[in-house]
């Protein structure tokens, strides 16, 4: 805000200079003359009538150009303030709120009124609330920042209580021997939201939202290498479903999809949260079983598979019957990599189809050779 003392404290100085120069004159005259007393009560009087008489002078061609000058900057501070996309807010050496611009408001819901003059945690939620006072005394006895200088990625709170993530930079204002911190922040929910979409379209399959090809190829390669510390072993089912493209040639292509998003929700209640379930693509579907020790165990899950698929599924007005082949490889016994442990399930899924379909049958160390095409990553 803008401090009218300054221009006057300016004033009151250049007037004290002038007294100050106009009495050293009349001495100095007084000198020249050759004057053995020098009458002060009268050279003090002379010197503040002369000073009064430059007060118009020093107003309107010092004081006042620069009373003006700084309101004209002031304002224009005020302005950029107000309208500046980020939010900026002031406090003092004790969290005290000095300033709350119109960006601030926006984002967190306040009017300048209700915050200004409040401790600057109230914009803060649990626990960053609490030890924003101890963070500011901490500072002052040691020095040392985490957040000056330094653009953060901090939480805030709306008015309506609710956090959302904020990106925030401070700066230190000292002057004489007081500090002002002044913080430029972006609300970057939007950001968050964007990336989270941008991740979800590059790791999960947009019609079940299961993890895709890519990232079941992730998490394969991160439970072998898991195994291997451990010592554990871990099953892979490859699941390809029986009379899918009946379904979706006769009854239509939205059918399909239907039916692939409730065969996920199936497949869903049959593993649990520390496995993985993923859609490889088309009518395909694995599922990795992380610390499957007993084969009677990973049998267990193969059937629940089949039985779950082997329900009638209501799509819309119409009801649709497909089955599930299930083919088994488990790491180490069956194969000692993550593709050969792809390859195996995959021709044990074949063997499952070629028995009959809606069955499951386990793979073999044999399976792991002849000609398969996997990713590379793998």
């Amino acid at each position: 805000m803008y401090d009218i003392q300054h221009p006057l404290r300016i004033f009151l100085i250049l007037l004290t200079f002038v007294f100050v120069v106009e009495l050293s004159i009349m001495y100095l005259l007084a000198v020249v003359e050759v004057k053995p007393v020098v009458d002060w009560a009268e050279a003090l009087v002379d010197a503040a009538l002369l000073t009064v008489l430059c007060v118009p002078f020093f107003w309107y061609f010092v004081a006042k150009p620069l009373q003006n000058a700084l309101e004209l900057e002031s304002i224009k501070s005020h302005k950029i303030l107000e309208l500046a996309a980020e939010g900026i807010v002031s406090i003092d050496t004790k969290g005290k709120l000095l300033s709350f611009n119109r960006a601030a408001q926006n984002i967190f819901g306040y009017s300048a009124d209700e915050v200004l003059g409040k401790n600057v945690s109230i914009l803060m939620p649990a626990p960053h609330r609490d030890s924003h006072n101890e963070y500011l005394s901490r500072y002052f006895q040691t020095g040392q920042s985490h957040v000056i200088g330094k653009t953060r990625e901090l939480q805030g709170e709306r008015k309506d209580g609710m956090p959302f993530p904020l990106e925030l930079s401070v700066t230190e204002i000292k002057y004489g021997g007081a500090h002002l911190f002044t913080a430029v922040l972006r609300d970057v929910s939007e950001q968050k939201l964007a990336l989270k979409r941008i991740e979800q379209l590059a790791h999960y399959d947009e019609l079940t939202h299961l993890p895709n090809r890519s990232l079941f190829y992730d998490r394969l390669g991160q439970s072998i290498s898991m195994a291997k510390r451990s010592r554990l072993s871990i099953a892979l089912l490859y699941i390809d479903l029986d009379g899918f493209k009946q379904v979706n040639d006769t009854m239509g292509h939205h059918i399909g999809d239907l039916l692939l998003v409730q065969t996920a929700e199936r497949l869903r209640l049959c593993v649990r949260e520390s496995d993985t379930l993923a859609r490889l693509g088309g009518d395909e579907f694995t599922i990795l079983l992380n610390d499957a020790h007993e084969r009677e165990n990973v049998e267990m899950v193969a059937k629940k598979v089949i039985s779950s698929i082997a329900q009638p599924f209501g799509l819309e007005d119409q009801t649709a019957h497909i089955g599930a082949s299930v083919g088994i490889a488990r790491y180490p016994y069956d194969a000692p990599t993550g593709g050969t442990l792809l390859i195996v399930a995959d021709k044990a899924m074949y063997a499952a189809k070629a028995a009959g379909k809606n069955t499951y049958r386990f793979g073999t160390p044999g399976d792991a050779t002849g000609a398969y095409s996997v990713p590379k990553r793998v």
